[in-house]
């Protein structure tokens, strides 16, 4: 009598555990559905080539894969272990990608950041190795957009100022650098006209 009198009891703490549980996953279920809903209507997050420090919105380059074809989203990251402020390169499946020293770019004013991004994103739309015709585009491409201002611009031809030494795939100084990327803007402006 006693034995059934507690597994009785036993069979009613179960129970009410059971039902307690039951209530209580049924909550959670309530609770997940409409997120999870939520999630799968919601856009995917969007990757960007980059985030301009100076105002904080990406900023995108597109331009074709290695091969050839229609036109995709360049890939970024940051590698600060990069000689360079930037680089631009095609990876070993053809998709283009932008890489900057964030750590080197991060001691300069924030427009080099900006020029470094159009510049190399210049060497991937015109396929173009070539330094000057690529700070050509790239300045262009500010002015035309806004992303530079007079100000700014001033910024950027010192910091070019600024660098002594440089190989002669560079015009061999930062201001010989600069004086022809300006001279090649200044002709391109001009034959627009």
């Amino acid at each position: 009598m006693q034995l059934r009198r507690i597994l009785s009891r036993r069979g009613k703490d179960m129970g009410a555990i059971r039902s307690r549980l039951l209530r209580t996953m049924l909550a959670a279920v309530a609770v997940a559905a409409p997120a999870a809903a939520a999630r799968s209507q919601a856009p995917e997050q969007s990757v960007h080539t980059y985030i301009d420090p100076i105002d904080r919105l990406p900023r995108d380059c597109y331009a074709q894969p290695s091969a050839g074809g229609d036109l995709v989203l360049v890939r970024g990251r940051n590698d600060n272990a990069l000689r360079y402020w930037g680089y631009s390169t095609w990876d070993a499946a053809g998709q283009p990608w932008i890489i900057l020293n964030m750590a080197v770019l991060s001691q300069r004013p924030a427009i080099m950041t900006r020029f470094t991004f159009y510049h190399e994103c210049a060497h991937l739309v015109l396929r173009s190795t070539d330094e000057v015709e690529a700070s050509c585009y790239g300045l262009k491409q500010m002015r035309s957009s806004g992303e530079l201002l007079p100000g700014d611009e001033l910024t950027v031809r010192r910091e070019h100022e600024r660098l002594a030494f440089l190989g002669t795939k560079y015009m061999g100084t930062g201001s010989a650098l600069w004086q022809a990327t300006a001279a090649c803007a200044r002709q391109s402006s001009a034959a627009a006209r």
